[in-house]
């Protein structure tokens, strides 16, 4: 299994996945940047500095659910399925991300939680669309998503991944809410 979960491995791996999630759903991700234009009247793609493996500052894709600091009607539905997360594909495709690992965070959230506790075991792996604590974790609390990001880091192996991916999956067909509500 140590040959398999080889860092080199992983990487083509996540970059062939992505390649292929990335063409099959160009049309739904068009689709809805149109939307975004067309109903939110403003440009669909979101660009923000964010921390990545061994502490490289990087530029997280996503699509825009945002206006004026408000979540708009078509921006809640694509962060309740995660559709807005697609363009991070590109991310993975340029060796910033991996498919699963800890999601990656705002600068100045790593400066004011992690540095100020001199904790840099976070980044020693690529961050990911999906991970442990977004797939299991029922808060964006710090602490409780440093435990899990963690634990995630030091039991890394294929069926960890494996259980992330489908929990990730049933999250996503069943949207966010319902899952964050059903777990409680």
């Amino acid at each position: 299994m140590s040959f398999i979960y080889n860092n080199y491995i992983i990487l083509m791996i996540n970059k062939i996945i992505s390649l292929i999630l990335l063409i099959i759903s160009l049309p739904v991700l068009i689709f809805f940047m149109l939307l975004i234009i067309t109903f939110d009247n403003h440009y669909p793609i979101f660009i923000q500095e964010r921390i990545g493996k061994d502490m490289k500052p990087f530029n997280i894709i996503k699509l825009k659910t945002i206006k004026n600091n408000i979540e708009t009607p078509i921006g809640s539905f694509l962060r309740q399925y995660s559709i807005d997360e697609i363009p991070q594909l590109i991310n993975i495709i340029k060796s910033e991300m991996n498919i699963i690992g800890p999601r990656p965070l705002l600068k100045d959230e790593y400066t004011n939680i992690f540095l100020k506790k001199n904790i840099n075991d976070r980044t020693l792996i690529l961050p990911g669309i999906t991970g442990y604590h977004k797939a299991f974790g029922d808060s964006d609390e710090p602490n409780q998503r440093f435990e899990m990001d963690m634990f995630y880091i030091k039991n890394k192996n294929f069926e960890l991944d494996l259980f992330i991916i489908i929990k990730t999956i049933l999250n996503t067909i069943k949207g966010k809410k319902f899952i964050r509500y059903f777990n409680k």
